[in-house]
């Protein structure tokens, strides 16, 4: 963890990855439906990536780092996730490592 320089938001990120790492977050949804998320990353390299996971299914393909700079995060939105009501687990898999990740955000249109 560290102090993020992401002036677009949050307050640490998850820097220093390595291959396999991976990082999860419990999630309650109220309502089914399609949701999209939003993984905002930085990295030095745009060849490295990570993937989204959803109780334990893998629902991304490799997601790139922005390649701009280990500050200079970009936003990588996946839409139109199905959730089911109730609990469940997003993971964030580190595919080859150095890269960085500000947030993950889960939302559904009003």
């Amino acid at each position: 963890m560290e102090i993020t320089g992401d002036t677009y938001g949050g307050t640490c990120a998850i820097g220093w990855t390595d291959p396999g790492e991976w990082v999860e977050y419990n999630i309650s949804v109220p309502k089914g439906g399609l949701y999209h998320l939003v993984v905002r990353t930085a990295s030095e390299n745009p060849n490295v990536t990570l993937h989204l996971e959803l109780d334990g299914y893998r629902i991304t393909g490799p997601i790139q780092g922005s390649g701009l700079g280990w500050q200079n995060y970009v936003d990588r939105f996946i839409p139109d996730v199905p959730f089911t009501e109730g609990d469940h687990k997003v993971r964030v898999v580190f595919d080859t490592g150095s890269i960085n990740l500000n947030y993950l955000v889960v939302f559904q249109d009003s």
